[in-house]
């Protein structure tokens, strides 16, 4: 399994995601920024641009990681974890995955 930041992000803002609906502005999510704005109507609260699109991405990252929690506790004798760079270099390990490391290193020492 690929653990890189691109398919499990950590909603940090330098993740780009690999499902994420943001295009043609400002980096926004344009189907949860009129979402947003629907709510907003209806509720009578105000409306910031950029909330809705900051809630769609934890959202989206929560749900990730839930897929990669279900993942890691199905595995029966063995787990193997890897994550790569991609082909621009850019993709880092998912921040979840290098603190599951950096806990499983502690818990038995780092194994080479």
């Amino acid at each position: 399994m690929s653990a890189n930041n691109y398919d499990f992000p950590s909603a940090e803002g330098y993740d780009r995601f690999i499902g994420e609906r943001w295009f043609v502005r400002d980096r926004l999510n344009l189907e949860a920024e009129a979402l947003g704005q629907l709510d907003a109507l209806v509720t009578g609260e105000s409306y910031a641009e950029g909330g809705a699109t900051a809630r769609a991405r934890l959202d989206y990252a929560a749900e990730r990681l839930r897929l990669l929690y279900v993942g890691i506790t199905r595995a029966r004798r063995e787990l193997v974890i890897t994550w790569n760079t991609g082909r621009s270099g850019e993709q880092v390990e998912a921040l979840p995955v290098a603190a599951l490391r950096g806990w499983w290193e502690s818990r038995i020492g780092v194994v080479e």
